[in-house]
C-alpha cells in the first residue's frame, strides 16, 4: 500500500527468509540439544518438535501462541534458575573460569580488544534491526488491548530478558574456558552437562521444547498471517474462513524444507548474519517512509537494493574470516540513509504521499469496511 509491488516484494522475500531461518535454528537446537542427552536421530526430534508445533499453532493460531506462552514461562522460570545454580557448580566459581580463560582465549577478558568492540556493535545492529521485520512482533502490536498494554508489554519483555541474556552470555565465555572444541550451538548444555543429576537431564527435554516451542509457534503463527494477508491481495473476494484454512496448508508446505534443514545439524549462524543484513539493508527505507511524505516506492527499493550491494560486497563467505562482518553491517544500514537523501534531493517533482490515507487502506481480513488505526 504504501511503496508498491516492487517493495513490497522485496521486503515480503526478505521477512519470510528470515522467519525460515529462525524457525530452522530454534528446531535444529532443540534436536541438537537431545542427542546429548540420548542417540536420537536429528530428524526423530525435528519432526516430532515441529510437528506438534504446528498442530497447536495450526488449529489456535496467535491466541494459542500466547496461550502456551503463558504455560511455557511456569516451566522455564524454575528450571532456568536450576540451570544457573548448576552451570555456577560447573564452572567452580568465577575465579577458575577466568584463569582458565586467560590460557585458553585471553582476548575474550579484555574491554579494550578490537575484535571484541566489533563483534558487539556488529550483533547490537544486527539483533536492532532485525526485530523491525520479526512479522511475530507485529502480531503482537495489533493483538494487544491497547497502546499502553502494549508499551507495557514490550517495556517488561525487555526488562526481563536482559539479565537472561547477560547470564546466557557468561554461560558462553565459561564454554570456552572449558570446552574450546565443543559444539558451540550447544554451549549452554556443554557446560552443565558433567554435573547435573538424572532428574535435571530429564527436565532439559520439557525446558528445551517450551524455550524451542515458544518461539517456533510465533514464527509459524507469523507465516501464516503473511500468507492469508496475501492470498486475500491477490483475491479479496475469498472468505475469511477459506484464507485461514489455505493459510494453515501452505504452512505445512513451507515447514517441509525446515525439516530437511534442521534434520541436518547445520550451523545456521551464517544464515542468520546473512538474514540480519537483508533487514539492515531495508530497515530505514522501509521505516522511515511512514514518517516522511517525499518517500515513494522507487526510492524505497532503490535504496534498499544499494544497501544490499554495498553490505553484500564486505560480507564474508561461508566458512571465511569474518574480519569485515562490521563493516558490511554498517555499509548495509547506512548507505540507504545516504541514497534516500540523495533521491529526495534529485526528484523534487515526487507528489508527497498522503500518510493519513493508510487509515483507509489498510483494514483488517474479517472487516473490509473497517479501518485500522
Amino acid at each position: 500500500t504504501r511503496y508498491g509491488r516492487p517493495m513490497y516484494g522485496l521486503c515480503l522475500t526478505i521477512i519470510l527468509f528470515y522467519m525460515f531461518i529462525s524457525l530452522t535454528a530454534e528446531i535444529t537446537a532443540m534436536a541438537k540439544l537431545v542427542t546429548l542427552i540420548a542417540p536420537i536421530p536429528l530428524w526423530v526430534t525435528a519432526a516430532i518438535v515441529l510437528g506438534a508445533t504446528l498442530i497447536y499453532t495450526s488449529y489456535g493460531g496467535l491466541k494459542a501462541s500466547i496461550f502456551t506462552d503463558k504455560i511455557q514461562m511456569l516451566v522455564i522460570l524454575p528450571l532456568i534458575g536450576a540451570l544457573i545454580a548448576f552451570g555456577w557448580q560447573a564452572m567452580g566459581g568465577i575465579t577458575p573460569t577466568i584463569n582458565a580463560l586467560q590460557t585458553e582465549a585471553p582476548h575474550l577478558l579484555s574491554l579494550t580488544e578490537i575484535s571484541g568492540i566489533k563483534s558487539g556493535l556488529t550483533f547490537f545492529v544486527a539483533i536492532l534491526l532485525t526485530g523491525l521485520f520479526h512479522q511475530g512482533n507485529w502480531q503482537r502490536v495489533y493483538a494487544a488491548k491497547d497502546v499502553p498494554a502494549m508499551r507495557r508489554g514490550f517495556l517488561l519483555g525487555g526488562l526481563l530478558v536482559a539479565p537472561f541474556i547477560l547470564i546466557m552470555g557468561l554461560f558462553g565465555l565459561a564454554f570456552v574456558a572449558m570446552t574450546p572444541e565443543g559444539d558451540a550451538s550447544v554451549a549452554l548444555f556443554s557446560v552443565i552437562g558433567s554435573v547435573i543429576p538424572t532428574w535435571f537431564v530429564i527436565a532439559l527435554i520439557p525446558l528445551g521444547l517450551s524455550l524451542v516451542m515458544s518461539s517456533a509457534d510465533t514464527a509459524i503463527s507469523a507465516v501464516s498471517s503473511i500468507i492469508a494477508v496475501d492470498l486475500h491481495r491477490l483475491n479479496p473476494a475469498i472468505p475469511k474462513a477459506t484464507l485461514a484454512k489455505l493459510s494453515k496448508r501452505l504452512v505445512v508446505v513451507l515447514a517441509l524444507p525446515v525439516f530437511a534443514v534442521s534434520s541436518q545439524g547445520y550451523s545456521v549462524l551464517y544464515l542468520f548474519l546473512f538474514a540480519d543484513l537483508l533487514c539492515s539493508a531495508a530497515a530505514f527505507p522501509v521505516f522511515y517512509g511512514l514518517y516522511s511524505r517525499r518517500v515513494d516506492g522507487t526510492t524505497a527499493t532503490i535504496s534498499t537494493i544499494g544497501g544490499l550491494v554495498a553490505g553484500l560486497a564486505l560480507f564474508p563467505a561461508p566458512n571465511a574470516p569474518l574480519t569485515y562482518l562490521l563493516e558490511s553491517f554498517v555499509l548495509a544500514a547506512v548507505v540507504p540513509v545516504v541514497i534516500t537523501f540523495i533521491l529526495n534531493a534529485v526528484r523534487r517533482n515526487v507528489a508527497p504521499y498522503d500518510l493519513q490515507s493508510l487509515k483507509h487502506k489498510i483494514r483488517g481480513l474479517d472487516h473490509s469496511s473497517s479501518t485500522v488505526t
